[in-house]
């Protein structure tokens, strides 16, 4: 058995890279509660959580009343293309480049865990609640 490969959380990192979901980051920077439901901070950058909805009519990243991030693609779920639709519009959505997100944990499921390289948890969560507060408008 190899390991280090695979971990609960899906994470390939060695142990105690990541945080837990408290919002706590090292101790020094607290994320709200609506941020810390998906967003962990890791020595890379940070693991974000999310729910995918493949074979839907419009490409989008929102947050509804479960405070759960949903993504949706137009993609079928076949032969890992709604994942990389996935990935391209979490890039878009956040400001990053595809080649910074990689997919950790779900590759066949709707819940899925992507590592944002180079990205911080501050960031992320600011844009994060500006797409909260674009969808509280509609």
């Amino acid at each position: 058995m190899k390991s280090g490969k695979r971990h609960q959380s899906g994470t390939q990192s060695s142990p105690a890279l990541c945080y837990n979901r408290t919002g706590n980051v090292d101790g020094n920077v607290t994320l709200p509660a609506l941020c810390s439901m998906f967003i962990e901070s890791c020595q890379d950058g940070v693991i974000l959580t999310v729910r995918a909805f493949p074979k839907t009519k419009r490409n989008e990243v929102r947050i509804e009343s479960d405070d759960c991030l949903k993504v949706y693609v137009t993609q079928v779920p076949e032969k890992g293309k709604a994942n990389e639709a996935i990935r391209k519009q979490i890039a878009q959505s956040l400001n990053l480049r595809v080649s910074q997100i990689e997919l950790l944990h779900g590759e066949t499921s709707q819940q899925k865990k992507f590592l944002l390289r180079n990205a911080s948890a501050e960031e992320i969560q600011i844009i994060i609640e500006g797409i909260k507060s674009a969808g509280d408008g509609n």
